[in-house]
This record gives C-alpha cells, structure tokens and sequence, in this order.
C-alpha cells in the first residue's frame, strides 16, 4: 500500500446526522431529472437500482469505497479509463491500495456508481449525500461503533426515491446506502420516502444456481423417462388401423391412425397418458358402437412389449370375448386366449 493512498483513503466520511433537503417544485424537478440521466448513465455501465442494492457495504468499508471513488475522479488517467471502458482500473487500484481485485470486483458498482455522481455534475444528488470532510488524526473506531450500534436500532430506512415500484421503491440514503424499502404510498422519483427494508430473493446465487439445476434436470429426466418409447402396438383391420407407442409405465404417449376412418376413431376418443388397457377398450368400444368394426370382422393386435413385462390388457380382452369379436392378441410372439 503506498503512503499516497493511507493519506487519501480517509479524507471523507458518510456523516449518519439526519439531514432533510429543503423541497420546492424546482429543487424537485431537478432531483428527477438528475435521477432519470443516472439512471441512463448506469445503464451504459450495466449497473441498476437492484443491483447497488443488493448488496451495502458496512459503514468502514462504504467510506472507503468513498474515498476510491474520489481518487478515481481526480485521477485523470482513472477516470479514462472508467468512463472509456466502463470498468475500474483493477490493476493500478490493487497497486496503490494493497488491496485484492476480488475487492474491487464486488463493489465495483457502488465506486462506479459515486463516481459517475461527482464527475457528471450532478449537483442535487452530491448535496443530498452527507459527506464530511475528516481531521488526519479522528478516531475512527469509536465513529464507527455508535453508527453500527445506531443502524441495529433502526426499524426503518429514509432516503431519496431512485425508482418507484409496486408496494415499494429504491432509495438513495444520506449516508450512502442503496436500498429497497416496502411502502404502500406511491412516490416519484425525487421524493423522500421511509419504508421498511426488503430482502432481495437472489435466485442466482451459488444455492440458488444449484436449486435451479436439480430442478431443471429433474424435469428433463422425468420428461424424459415419460416420453421414451418402450412399447409398440400395432392394431390392424380392413376398417381401422393404428400404431400405438407406449412409455416405461405403460401410458400411452402417441397414437398414429393410418387411415381416415381410424383418424374419426381417435377423434373421439381420449389417448394421451392413458393406460394401454383403457386406449384399447375405447378404441374397439367406439369402432364397435360405429359399425366400423363388426363381429366378423378380422382383426389383429400386435403388442411388441420390449422390456416390460407387467402389462394388464385383462379389460380389452374380456370386451372381445362379451362381444365374439374376431381379434387375435399377439403379445410378444404369444397368441393370447381369452377363455
């Protein structure tokens, strides 16, 4: 860490005193303003309301990412190099502050975020932050616990609205933290707004990720499963024809009618996820009760099982032998009897 940056990195401070803006219509009209090309700006640099935050640094930490962001904006080669590659200068930050870039990566949108404030001008919303400007020799470590203690204490947060949303809004506090607070009031961008704080439900995080994966692959793996064809049954007659593909679980998954009077048949009846017993009954019910099928008539139903070996066709077969139907049942090379 170079000596530069020990003198530099506690120059200012987030002062925690209360401080309200004075509001007229004009004043108002500029915090929107301000806020609406903040915004536009962040947007250019990927960074959103939701994103500052999710996450608010301690009040030590948060001075000090103060601080970076002042450095950066009287540095003329960093600030080039933010505003031209919308990143920090990780390398030349790490070397004067001693710090690792993981540290920069994740406040990289807070720093950036100050710094676009006090370089562009925005002079409504660098007033509103309360920032003082510190003695060398302060002691900070008693500052520092009265604000933590004073923090744990706080039910509520107050700040200015960054955006508006339903039963809640994003704020800019004081002291410089973003946050999202509930609040049944509608407000307008510029406007002071006290709320409770929300918790962001980070479904992109590490568990969050893995939750999404297992759930995933749980789906494709049963999508799967259901659909993998494991039988096949072919019914043939001079009227109506079809093949018929079962799954593992014996559910019908697809029926294929091979001619225009068996497309009639399966109009008219329910295939999808049904057990093969149930698809044939229906189908030689409705071909029966629509003389598409009669006693004479020749008919033979092919079932090619493959691995599975529990299938139940007791229904279908006690329709053919009530009726006197003229259907032969090949079931894996076997001709069924229906006595």
């Amino acid at each position: 860490m170079k000596i530069e940056y020990i003198m530099l990195k506690s120059r200012y401070k987030f002062s925690h005193d209360n401080k309200t803006p004075l509001y007229d219509v004009a004043t108002l009209q500029s915090y929107k303003k301000e806020i609406s090309l903040l915004q536009k700006e962040l947007y250019i640099y990927n960074i959103s309301f939701k994103s500052l935050a999710k996450s608010d640094p301690r009040p030590i930490i948060k001075d000090e990412l103060l601080n970076i962001a002042i450095i950066c904006t009287e540095n003329e080669k960093f600030s080039n190099w933010i505003k031209v590659r919308h990143s920090l200068p990780y390398k030349e930050l790490c070397s004067i502050s001693g710090k690792p870039q993981k540290f920069f990566e994740r406040w990289s949108d807070y720093i950036i975020t100050l710094f676009i404030i006090f370089s562009n001008n925005y002079s409504n919303l660098s007033s509103f932050l309360n920032i003082k400007t510190m003695d060398t020799f302060v002691n900070e470590k008693s500052e520092v616990k009265e604000v933590t203690n004073l923090n744990n204490k706080e039910e509520k947060l107050a700040g200015m609205v960054l955006k508006n949303l339903s039963k809640g809004c994003y704020i800019l506090t004081s002291n410089g933290s973003f946050a999202l607070v509930s609040t049944d009031d509608d407000y307008s961008p510029g406007e002071l707004c006290t709320g409770k704080i929300k918790k962001h439900r980070d479904y992109y995080s590490a568990p969050g990720k893995i939750f999404i994966f297992l759930t995933l692959f749980l789906l494709f793996f049963t999508f799967s499963l259901f659909f993998k064809e494991e039988g096949l049954i072919v019914i043939d007659s001079s009227s109506i024809s079809f093949n018929i593909k079962t799954n593992k679980l014996n559910r019908v998954v697809e029926v294929r009618a091979m001619n225009d009077l068996s497309d009639k048949v399966k109009d008219s009846v329910s295939t999808f996820n049904k057990s093969l017993d149930s698809v044939l009954l229906a189908i030689l019910e409705n071909s029966v009760d629509n003389s598409y099928l009669e006693e004479s008539t020749p008919m033979n139903i092919y079932i090619s099982s493959g691995r599975n070996s529990s299938l139940n066709i007791d229904k279908t077969k006690e329709y053919i032998k009530n009726n006197n139907l003229s259907v032969v049942i090949n079931y894996d090379g076997t001709v069924l009897s229906f006595e």
